[in-house]
């Protein structure tokens, strides 16, 4: 129970010091865990463009988005 006690009051002055370290540190770890499937989203996107025959300005788009979101 002690070492629960401790737990708690370290993040609660940490929290106090960085009030920004968690909500980031949360964000964080929800996009680290939806980027592969945006990226398989995104190239399914790529890929029916490509079998519909859609202009080359559109699927030069989606490439773009791919790539800016996996940047982000």
């Amino acid at each position: 129970m002690r070492k629960t006690n401790v737990t708690r009051e370290a993040y609660r002055r940490y929290a106090a010091h960085n009030p920004r370290y968690f909500p980031t540190k949360i964000l964080h770890t929800f996009l680290s865990a939806l980027s592969p499937y945006f990226t398989l989203w995104m190239s399914g996107e790529i890929v029916t463009a490509l079998s519909q025959g859609r202009e080359a300005e559109n699927i030069w788009l989606l490439v773009g988005l791919t790539l800016g979101g996996e940047l982000l």
